[in-house]
C-alpha cells in the first residue's frame, strides 16, 4: 500500500481495516473498479444486523470525515473511504456527538469484530501498522 494509510481521526473512537477490493486482472479492469466499489459497499450492508439503517447507494451521503456513510445505528456508524482505487478504509466509528458514548464504547469492538471477520471471508483485509505500512488482519476469534 504505497499511498499511505488513511485513518478516521475526527471521531471519538474508531476501529478500521483496509480492504483490498479491486481485482486488477485484465477482465476485472474492463468491468471497472467502480462496480467493485459498489459491490464492496453492498456486501458490507448485507453483513450488518437489522439494527443498522442502510443508505441508498444511488444517493451517497458523504461523511464529514471523508468517505461514504454506509450504515449507522444509535451507537456507531460504518463509513467507507477509497484509498487509491483498489483499497478502501472501512471504519466502525463512534461519532463525537454520540448520545450514549459509554454504551457505544462497550459495543465498538463487538460491532467491528463481527463485521471485519465476515469481510475477511470475502476480501483480503489489512490493518494499519504505521503511517505508511500495513499488515494482514488477524481475527480476534477463531474462525
Amino acid at each position: 500500500m504505497g499511498a499511505g494509510n488513511f485513518f478516521f481521526s475526527n471521531v471519538a473512537d474508531s476501529r478500521e481495516v483496509y480492504v483490498s477490493y479491486a481485482d486488477l486482472t485484465e477482465d476485472a479492469y474492463m468491468n471497472g473498479t467502480e462496480v467493485q466499489w459498489l459491490d464492496l459497499i453492498e456486501n458490507i450492508q448485507s453483513l450488518l444486523p437489522e439494527s443498522f439503517g442502510k443508505y441508498d447507494l444511488s444517493r451517497p451521503i458523504h461523511w464529514h470525515g471523508g468517505g461514504v456513510l454506509v450504515a449507522c445505528n444509535e451507537l456507531v456508524s460504518v463509513v467507507v473511504r477509497d484509498n487509491d482505487g483498489c483499497t478502501a478504509t472501512v471504519g466502525v466509528n463512534i461519532e463525537e456527538d454520540c448520545e450514549h458514548p459509554n454504551l457505544a464504547q462497550r459495543h465498538l469492538d463487538n460491532y467491528a469484530d463481527a463485521l471485519f471477520e465476515q469481510l475477511d471471508d470475502m476480501y483480503e483485509l489489512f490493518v494499519r501498522t504505521s503511517a505508511w505500512t500495513s499488515g494482514r488482519y488477524i481475527r480476534r476469534h477463531a474462525a
